[in-house]
């Protein structure tokens, strides 16, 4: 066979279809690979405008490499880190381009920023097209509290934002101006809140459909006026008595989703059931993880004892919820309650030899149940699994 009969290389793929395939790409692979083939490719790449842009975790040649050869413009989701694997990483970036040029950005995600930085950001940004915001900051300026406030409440007033991730201290969250005709769908903050704060945010906006954060705290009666908008709660450091649990949740009546994590002695299956009959027809979908202290010396019971408030028709019929609860011979006072499938993205493992475990999940249905769907990172303790190994190979 000739060379005039080989099929089309990937160099002389039409543009259309080389931007689609650009769009399942990420900026270093298109970069450090792509662009280096040949100058056609180059000129594509350089003319592509659909930039996916994630520096928190590259290299800093590779850094170099692409910021002196991307246009700002073409970039619609840029991701800036200064943790511990990309130090500084926000300060050099904002040293090399002018903020105001990425006036084509979607979404920006800035982790671990400095209060400065990000002020830097929300003034400059040209927030017109930006849909998704989400920053973390872990350096603070005393100085710039009502300013951060200020900003922020700005960026609300954008009709294209629709996501929000607020990765800040309370007494910043507390001054934001939460305007009626924000059009957010979904918002998260990381910090614990205050009851009133909470009542703010479901009273002005009205666009609101999910809403995950840390806890509310200070939490008192009211005669609010129920907000049906939000269809999913998530609590990310859930530590309420069962009764503070049942205010807020009488306020978010066409909740859908309903998520818990965290500290708490005083969740309990029967509470539960009733609480979620009471004030949650439409839930459909309900995750706990739960740690909590057992103070007494009979374990196995314990947990019988709370495994068996699941086992009613309500959960493994009606709603058909599973449970598990287990602890660790080796730590028995510390009790972890969780729904399956697991609902955290992270997970401690711990050996079967070493754990007890009792779950309300019929073995009838359990080989169709995948308990580690949502876990993305598991934690293992090596001695612990090497001991446990040792004491199957003996047994």
């Amino acid at each position: 066979m000739s060379t005039n009969d080989a099929g089309p290389s990937f160099s002389t793929l039409p543009v259309e279809l080389l931007y689609q395939i650009f769009d399942y790409l990420d900026a270093p692979t298109i970069f450090l690979s792509v662009r280096s083939t040949c100058s056609r490719l180059k000129a594509i790449v350089n003319t592509y405008d659909r930039f996916n842009l994630n520096l928190s975790s590259i290299s800093k040649p590779d850094f170099h490499i692409i910021c002196s050869s991307i246009h700002p413009s073409n970039i619609i989701l840029l991701t800036l880190s200064d943790d511990s694997h990309t130090p500084d990483q926000i300060e050099l970036f904002l040293s090399l381009f002018c903020i105001r040029q990425f006036n084509q950005l979607r979404s920006l995600t800035l982790c671990a920023i400095e209060e400065d930085h990000l002020n830097n950001f929300l003034q400059h940004i040209n927030t017109i097209s930006l849909i998704a915001l989400s920053f973390n900051v872990t350096k603070y300026s005393h100085r710039k509290t009502k300013r951060t406030a200020a900003l922020i409440s700005s960026v609300l007033m954008q009709l294209s934002l629709r996501k929000l991730h607020l990765g800040i201290e309370y007494n910043r969250i507390r001054t934001v101006n939460w305007p009626v005709q924000c059009t957010v769908q979904y918002l998260r903050m990381v910090k614990s809140i205050e009851f009133n704060e909470f009542c703010s945010i479901l009273h002005q906006l009205s666009h609101l459909r999910t809403l995950v954060l840390g806890n509310v705290i200070s939490i008192e009666l009211s005669s609010l006026t129920p907000c049906r908008q939000i269809i999913s709660l998530t609590f990310e450091d859930y530590s309420m008595e069962m009764y503070q649990l049942a205010l807020i949740l009488s306020l978010t009546p066409s909740l859908i989703h309903l998520k818990l994590i965290g500290n708490n002695n005083s969740f309990q299956g029967n509470q539960c059931e009733q609480l979620i009959q009471e004030n949650l027809p439409l839930l459909n979908k309900f995750e706990f993880f739960l740690w909590q202290q057992n103070l007494t010396s009979r374990n196995r019971d314990i947990i019988e004892e709370i495994i068996e408030q699941f086992r009613t028709p309500f959960w493994l019929e009606y709603k058909r919820w599973f449970i598990t609860c287990e602890y660790s011979v080796e730590n028995s006072s510390e009790i972890r309650l969780y729904s399956i499938p697991v609902c955290c993205s992270y997970f401690n493992y711990e050996p079967e030899a070493i754990k007890v475990s009792c779950s309300n999940l019929p073995l009838i249905v359990s080989d169709g149940i995948s308990t580690m769907d949502n876990v993305k990172n598991v934690f293992v303790n090596t001695r612990k699994a090497t001991t446990a190994a040792s004491k199957l190979q003996v047994g």
